[in-house]
């Protein structure tokens, strides 16, 4: 670790020569390999359960037309609270992921390109990338 007199080392550049992920980068990509776990099934049973669907979502013992279909009961945010939840956030997330990388076959495949999207992006558009 370098000390600096007048503030702090930018180590970007050491980060991209090394090929290490900073920070921001490290929480997306543990955020990343925590979504394709989830959408691949591959959690424990005791985690895995609360994010299954819910079977008994939108069934009525009574005739609805809107609710004919069985669709994923839709989710409304009414506070930027709400918004920051894992539920919403993590959805947003998965969304803004590439298709070719989201739909490797291996969680090893995953890791590997999915870092090297990371570190091929620039900070800047990082930031655009994953965020609000």
């Amino acid at each position: 670790m370098t000390f600096a007199p007048f503030g702090n080392n930018d180590l970007n550049p050491i980060y991209d020569f090394l090929k290490i992920l900073n920070l921001d980068q490290i929480i997306h990509f543990e955020h990343a390999k925590f979504l394709y776990k989830v959408h691949q099934n591959l959690l424990p049973t005791s985690i895995g359960n609360y994010f299954e669907p819910d079977p008994f979502v939108n069934q009525h013992s009574y005739g609805l037309r809107s609710r004919s279909a069985n669709l994923p009961t839709r989710i409304v945010c009414h506070t930027k609270y709400s918004e920051k939840s894992f539920q919403i956030s993590g959805l947003k997330f998965w969304n803004k992921i590439p298709d070719e990388i989201k739909n490797l076959d291996t969680f090893i495949s995953f890791k590997k390109s999915f870092k090297k999207f990371l570190l091929e992006s620039d900070d800047s558009e990082d930031d655009s990338i994953f965020t609000q």
